[in-house]
């Protein structure tokens, strides 16, 4: 009998395996085919996909001709089109597990060179494999059918993403074309998802979880004019239907995400969020209230700044281990206190005070959006511009300063950052030196050393008759710590008493 199994393999040996790599999200962003997972740390697994095949070519003989480079004026001049918007499939509202397929058709237009995908600002994938599907329902209405003829798209794509988190996911599917520069054209499509949360034991979802849309929220009073100090946001749902999280709007953008309630009732609810560092200009300030997809927005109520705040934003930076031989640098600036992005960063050696040498000084421009959290706050996502690098723990830097630029002159720096771990302090020895003494009761009572060998003791000297006993020496011992501790206390230290220590 023929085992039907070895084809595949034989196929298995022979094919290379494919090794994920770790990867910041800029470097995952330089040019390259990948798709890359999530990881809670920071960083992005990135698998190299392979090269797509080569299309069916004419013979080899048959070459083109070179194309005409002309110095002067070209009118028109070459552009190059970004590709025609393709034809999305449906993505569901909800999903009830943690892999969702993507894909898409051209059916005439412009194609495109390669296509991306990427899941809350950050890129999963990017790929040059295209395929072509069946069109639908045929290519004209009410079109009869010729034979076993079948109409197929100019280009599609189709891509299957895994290991999706719980909650919301943005998509951006983008398909691009670069001119002779490198500089992309990119056709921009937008999509959103819900990946449902674990579910009970009977597989029905948690009862106690709001569903359904909810009550348009109600915020406070809020002050027209501000002169720079925090501004204190707060809202309300009198009564009705309570949502999951909510949002903080200006002027459409979201600023904050919250999980945080001040009160949360089965039909009431409310929230609080202290706004800081609003740079000066008017602030149309509204709360979206949410339940997975389904939101309702309250009425916007604008507030103007009319003096900047006092101080400059600094960004936030931290650093984490990355690999056993470099750390994670990253830092973030929320978008709430900026009047637009940031143009490019740079790393900056904190004694020095100058820019490192190349490639760690190099000027960067891989600047991001992306939702950061801080311990002080829990529960509130900050949206925010974000960039990151790894540092190599060999480069004998020991702080760093992080430099963000608008332009050349308008800059925030970051505090001291130090690259290398705290000292751990040494641990604490027992005393060797003798201890005070001690009353004749309490040293009566001091328990020897577990496995120590007593002392001998010699018989004390007989005494005469009307004479008293010339004090004996104490001899040099030692005492656990926490024997001591509880034999001297600290109370009749500071205030002694007659005969006492």
């Amino acid at each position: 009998m023929i085992d039907t199994r070895l084809p595949a393999l034989l196929l298995a040996i022979a094919l290379p395996l494919a090794h994920a790599v770790l990867l910041t999200p800029g470097e995952a962003e330089e040019a390259g085919e990948r798709a890359c997972t999530a990881r809670r740390d920071g960083m992005l697994e990135c698998v190299d996909l392979p090269p797509p095949a080569p299309p069916p070519r004419n013979d080899p003989s048959i070459q083109p001709l070179p194309p005409i480079e002309y110095p002067g004026e070209q009118f028109p001049p070459p552009v190059t089109e970004a590709p025609i918007r393709p034809a999305l499939d449906p993505i569901p509202d909800r999903l009830a597990q943690d892999r969702l397929t993507i894909g898409w058709d051209i059916n005439f237009g412009t194609t495109a060179q390669y296509w991306e995908i990427w899941d809350n600002g950050t890129l999963r994938m990017r790929s040059r494999d295209f395929t072509s599907r069946t069109v639908a329902g045929g290519s004209v209405e009410d079109a009869t059918p010729v034979g076993s003829s079948r109409v197929v798209s100019v280009q599609s794509g189709v891509y299957t993403l895994e290991a999706l988190d719980e909650g919301r996911h943005e998509l951006l599917i983008r398909l691009c074309n670069t001119d002779r520069a490198g500089k992309p054209a990119c056709t921009d499509l937008e999509a959103q998802t819900w990946v449902e949360e674990a579910q009970m034991d009977d597989g029905a979802a948690d009862p106690e979880l709001p569903t359904g849309r909810p009550s348009v929220p109600e915020l406070a009073w809020l002050p027209q004019v501000s002169t720079g100090e925090p501004i204190e946001l707060a809202w309300n749902v009198w009564w009705g239907t309570p949502g999951r999280y909510w949002q903080v709007l200006n002027d459409g953008r979201v600023q904050y995400e919250s999980t945080t309630f001040t009160e949360s009732g089965a039909y009431s609810q409310a929230g609080r969020i202290t706004l800081a560092g609003l740079p000066r200009g008017v602030h149309p300030l509204s709360v979206r209230l949410c339940n997975q997809l389904q939101c309702a927005q309250s009425a916007v109520v604008d507030v103007e700044v009319l003096l900047p705040p006092e101080g400059e934003p600094r960004p936030r930076v931290t650093v984490a281990p990355a690999t056993p031989d470099s750390v994670l640098l990253s830092w973030s600036l929320p978008q709430a206190q900026l009047a637009g992005r940031p143009q490019r960063w740079q790393l900056f050696d904190a004694l020095a005070d100058e820019a490192l040498a190349e490639p760690l000084g190099n000027l960067r421009s891989d600047v991001r959006t992306c939702q950061q959290t801080d311990p002080a706050t829990p529960g509130v996502a900050t949206a925010s511009y974000c960039g990151e690098t790894r540092v190599p723990l060999h480069a004998g830097l020991a702080a760093l300063r992080v430099r963000v630029c608008h332009n050349d002159e308008d800059c925030l720096t970051s505090e001291v950052v130090s690259l290398r771990p705290e000292a751990t302090p040494a641990p604490r020895q027992p005393q060797r030196t003798a201890p005070a003494a001690l009353p004749a009761q309490a040293a009566s009572e001091v328990p020897e050393a577990q496995g120590a060998i007593p002392a001998p003791r010699s018989a004390p000297a007989p005494v005469a008759p009307g004479s008293t006993r010339p004090p004996q020496p104490r001899g040099r011992f030692v005492l656990p710590d926490e024997v001591l501790d509880s034999l001297l206390d600290e109370r009749e230290l500071s205030a002694p008493q007659g005969g006492k220590r």
